[in-house]
């Protein structure tokens, strides 16, 4: 996955706001940030996807989540982008699964929702390491090693 310049970032979240898409904050479990839906038409052969723009620290960030996803779901998800590259750091080796579990323990304590959420989020991974391997270009082995961190600790849960 790349790093983006801080013009990248700016100009991504300058287009998301003037094109009106949804700006949500996200205030739980000591974070404190921004994020948009934007709409799963904008990347139709990955649904459920995530938006992550993001570089060196002092850059800012862009994240967004899929309009595809349930109005429930949208703000785990943009969490695990935040933390995966904000707080995890782009560099550090098991950044997806270690945000994954972190996002996982965020979830509401309620069964029924979790199952659902961690089916979604298995699907959503399987895809992703399709959709990677069929974009090459955008991503790398190390790419896919990450996703496959997460789609271990998901298939154990659901296990």
């Amino acid at each position: 996955m790349r790093k983006f310049s801080k013009a990248e970032i700016d100009a991504r979240r300058d287009f998301f706001l003037d094109g009106g898409l949804p700006r949500l904050r996200f205030t739980r479990r000591g974070l404190d940030f921004d994020y948009f839906v934007v709409p799963q038409k904008s990347n139709p052969d990955l649904p459920d996807f995530a938006v992550r723009m993001t570089g060196d620290l002092e850059d800012g960030y862009v994240v967004g989540v899929s309009d595809s996803l349930p109005v429930e779901y949208r703000p785990y998800v943009a969490a695990h982008e935040y933390m995966e590259f904000m707080q995890i750091g782009f560099d550090t080796k098991g950044r997806c699964a270690k945000a994954m579990k972190r996002e996982l323990d965020m979830l509401p304590d309620d069964e029924e929702f979790k199952v659902g959420y961690v089916a979604r989020r298995l699907a959503f991974f399987t895809n992703l390491r399709r959709y990677a391997k069929e974009n090459s270009e955008h991503f790398t082995e190390c790419d896919a090693a990450e996703f496959d961190g997460s789609i271990e600790i998901l298939r154990d849960y659901l296990a």
